[in-house]
């Protein structure tokens, strides 16, 4: 409650080092709490690319796994242009356990939306097809 409110009130503070200590500590706290996934996937977006990867390893290996993730960054991420959204998507992927599991995920949870899939989550679904 109280602790989940004052971390995610610090990932927006101006020292780096601020907002990584808080991303980090959030991507610790059960995902369920209100307030984790909102916060860690607007780090994602953070200018440092320490913090961008904290959040986004916090939301990969988040005990709700990729499905539940999903949704929630579909709607983080919305307003931003495609490039950004193909960013978080790919910075998510990139720190995931299971990889082509997660990229499946991801597909479908953008289909669903009717959003565009990254090259990344494609070249990862498809990286061992015929060999």
């Amino acid at each position: 409650g109280d602790a989940v409110a004052a971390l995610a009130g610090a990932t927006g503070d101006e020292v780096p080092d601020v907002r990584y200590a808080a991303v980090f500590a959030l991507g610790q706290v059960d995902p369920a709490v209100s307030g984790v996934i909102a916060a860690l996937t607007a780090a994602l977006d953070d200018a440092i690319p320490e913090v961008a990867d904290a959040a986004a390893m916090g939301l990969a290996s988040s005990s709700i796994g990729m499905k539940g993730v999903i949704p929630a960054l579909v709607e983080a991420v919305s307003g931003k242009d495609e490039e950004d959204q193909a960013d978080a998507w790919c910075e998510l992927l990139g720190n995931a356990k299971d990889q082509k599991k997660a990229a499946k995920e991801i597909r479908k949870g953008l289909e669903k939306a009717k959003k565009e899939v990254p090259d990344c989550v494609m070249d990862t679904l498809y990286e061992n097809v015929g060999k």
